[in-house]
């Protein structure tokens, strides 16, 4: 589905990243672990479009992602969700949904309309559809930033982390809301998440980054108990 091969980025004299290289299988749920400053948000611009890398390249299938611009690689069909949610919050729930399916089936505009309704209903937001989205919680405006990426057709659904500031409980609902998404309509997800319980539980097979370096890959059990991942979040001493 995804090759990242041998990605790097430096802003001036900071190096971002350096030599990150993974692929992500086809409806697969792929975890990118760090902590803050690991490069991961830098990771997912490159991928997205939103930012140029300083080396390597990004292919999804036989496309060369690097050097398109993002409505383009969104049209190829990838979408990402923001850490700072930014709806359109004069709109309600269902037209801020309505806005991207336009986006995303431009070819198609009456079907796209008509899967709005499925968009809302499995991200749990059909009850309040009609409401502003500006007076939405963080917990709904969190599952409003997935619809609306959701709702541009992606084949690869990149989320940056939707469970930050969410309660325990939200953090399972939107788990299983993940679960969902990716049953329902087939889509390959990537997901950076600082949640550990959460990203591990969801996650087939995890990347951890630390200061822009791949340190560790593999099934999540595996990446746990992997020497440097623990001296990288607890310190050498542990």
């Amino acid at each position: 589905m995804l090759r990242v091969e041998r990605v790097g980025k430096s802003f001036g004299g900071v190096r971002a990243l350096q030599d990150v290289s993974f692929t992500v299988p086809e409806s697969s749920i792929f975890g990118i672990m760090g902590a803050n400053g690991a490069g991961k948000t830098t990771l997912f611009a490159i991928i997205a479009g939103n930012l140029a890398p300083s080396s390597g390249s990004v292919r999804l299938g036989d496309l060369r992602l690097t050097g398109l611009p993002p409505h383009r690689v969104a049209a190829a069909g990838v979408a990402r969700t923001f850490q700072i949610v930014r709806p359109f919050r004069g709109l309600s729930v269902q037209e801020n949904v309505e806005t991207a399916l336009r986006f995303g089936a431009r070819d198609r505009p009456a079907a796209a309309m008509a899967d709005a309704a499925g968009i809302l209903d499995l991200t749990g937001l059909d009850g309040v559809a009609g409401r502003p989205a500006g007076a939405l919680t963080l917990a709904q405006q969190k599952r409003l930033e997935v619809a609306r990426a959701l709702a541009t057709g992606p084949r690869l659904l990149m989320l940056d982390e939707v469970m930050a500031g969410l309660t325990p409980a939200e953090v399972q609902d939107t788990i299983a809301m993940v679960r969902r998404i990716r049953a329902d309509r087939g889509v390959t997800v990537m997901i950076i998440e600082h949640v550990m319980g959460a990203l591990m539980a969801l996650s087939d097979h995890v990347v951890v980054l630390d200061h822009g370096e791949t340190i560790a890959a593999g099934p999540p059990a595996q990446v746990a108990d992997d020497p440097a991942v623990r001296s990288a979040y607890l310190g050498r001493r542990h």
